[in-house]
């Protein structure tokens, strides 16, 4: 049995075809992971923005604590206090 030109051509060409047509469902899963990935990326930064938001709040609300508890202008001199007490704060889960 003999294989023509045309035969080879035509095997070629399908072969051909065949890998454009893999390599575009990889592309298209490779992008769909990609945006995937993006998105939790992005709800990430967001979760962590809103951690930092409120561990502010909570070290706001121990420094008005605080102040109303020793007076007011003793607030400078709590520096270390107030970084401690935070901490603890966010250990506890209050």
């Amino acid at each position: 049995m003999e294989v023509t030109n045309q035969q080879i051509l035509s095997n070629f060409f399908f072969q051909s075809a065949y890998r454009v047509c893999i390599i575009c469902n990889l592309y298209k899963q490779i992008s769909a992971v990609n945006a995937e990935a993006n998105r939790l990326q992005h709800l990430i930064q967001r979760q962590d923005t809103v951690d930092s938001i409120m561990s502010d709040e909570v070290v706001e609300e121990m420094e008005e604590q605080l102040c109303r508890e020793r007076g007011g202008p003793e607030m400078e001199s709590l520096g270390g206090e107030l970084s401690a007490l935070a901490k603890e704060e966010r250990w506890s889960g209050a």
